[in-house]
């Protein structure tokens, strides 16, 4: 059975946010756990869907791809959390 094309176009797209989002948070020094607390998986769940539901995917692949920052950009959906996040792992 051949896969529909929304369906192959819907995982690309989680893919390419998947990945926009590990490079975000190692860029920002934001370590993802392969295993994830009760207490992290909210955070984590808030990360996952704010990425998947951002409209600033270019510029964040260009921002990423130029080098970024020590902080999430000004356009990042989920900038705040992450920026709890990584005060929280400097702690």
């Amino acid at each position: 059975m051949k896969q529909p094309t929304f369906l192959k176009d819907w995982v690309s797209e989680y893919t390419n946010r998947t990945e926009l989002r590990h490079r975000m948070t190692e860029r920002l020094g934001i370590p993802l756990p392969r295993r994830v607390s009760k207490g992290q998986q909210a955070a984590m769940r808030a990360t996952m869907a704010g990425c998947n539901g951002c409209t600033q995917t270019v510029q964040c692949k260009a921002w990423l791809d130029n080098g970024g920052g020590d902080s999430p950009p000004h356009f990042c959906p989920i900038g705040d959390l992450l920026r709890g996040m990584s005060q929280l792992d400097a702690a």
